[in-house]
């Protein structure tokens, strides 16, 4: 499940996925545009949808996966 969460943040920030690692806890990798395409992504690719306070949530790469993982 990580991978594949780590595969779209990747596919929508254009970062490789060893440095999205690396920065797992960083909130700079996706500026605001990148990251509504983001969320789209991982509510099309999961069939899941994120409210307000959970997008509000998800700066870091770790915050994306613990959430999607909460919500599969």
């Amino acid at each position: 499940m990580e991978n594949e969460i780590l595969k779209i943040i990747s596919d929508a920030t254009r970062v490789n996925i060893k440095e999205i690692k690396k920065n797992i806890d960083s909130n700079n990798i996706w500026d605001s545009l990148i990251y509504i395409e983001l969320i789209i992504s991982l509510e099309d690719n999961f069939n899941i949808s994120f409210d307000e306070s959970e997008i509000d949530q998800m700066k870091t790469p770790r915050k994306v996966i613990k959430c999607v993982s909460g919500k599969i």
